[in-house]
């Protein structure tokens, strides 16, 4: 599984954390509670295996590509005191307005815009479904 980033934030304030620190974190999180740091594992890697399969790329004939598709990240989030989030993101400043255009190969509808097709909305659904199965993890324990 690719090496998921780590940040420290929210927002323009956030800090990326790197090696050792990082390890450190990540071996915490996931001993923490390792059900929910798998299901949100899962998770993120699913919407981002989904957007980076889809992503349209420019044809030559428009200029070059400047390779949105390889801007595609993700991670994980600690926002204090206490929160743990996964995301996904594409950092190309222009990744918003990527609409599908008329010869695009996606499956993104003619005029929709790529981001919110290929990661909001997938990220947004499979939240629902990584909150149900952790509901249902705790439920087991509990039990």
């Amino acid at each position: 599984m690719a090496e998921r980033r780590l940040r420290y934030g929210k927002g323009r304030g956030s800090i990326e954390i790197t090696g050792e620190l990082q390890d450190l974190i990540m071996r915490a999180l996931k001993n923490s509670n390792p059900d929910i740091m798998r299901q949100m594992e899962e998770g993120i890697k699913k919407v981002e295996e989904g957007a980076k399969r889809d992503w349209p790329v420019r044809q030559a004939k428009y200029g070059e590509s400047q390779d949105s598709k390889g801007q595609i990240t993700s991670g994980f989030r600690i926002v204090p005191p206490s929160t743990v989030e996964g995301f996904i993101r594409n950092s190309a400043p222009y990744a918003y307005a990527i609409k599908a255009g008329r010869d695009s190969t996606t499956s993104v509808a003619r005029g929709e815009r790529v981001v919110e097709a290929l990661i909001f909305e997938p990220f947004g659904i499979e939240s629902e479904r990584i909150m149900d199965e952790i509901a249902h993890l705790i439920i087991k324990k509990m039990r």
